[in-house]
């Protein structure tokens, strides 16, 4: 799906800026967080639209 897109490229871009040290080692952290949580999020929300077990 297109978010299961998005998400991978945001977190490759996460990964990026934080191993060029563009943005600090403890907000880097926080984001991937708050990533992983929104698209746990998507993936509920869509599963309850569906009635589908889980996601591939």
């Amino acid at each position: 799906m297109f978010y299961n897109i998005c998400h991978t490229l945001a977190l490759a871009l996460l990964m990026y800026v934080v191993l060029k040290r563009k943005v600090v080692f403890k907000t880097g952290i926080s984001l991937l967080y708050i990533l992983v949580f929104v698209k746990l999020a998507i993936d509920s929300m869509l599963c309850l639209h569906y009635q589908a077990i889980g996601t591939t």
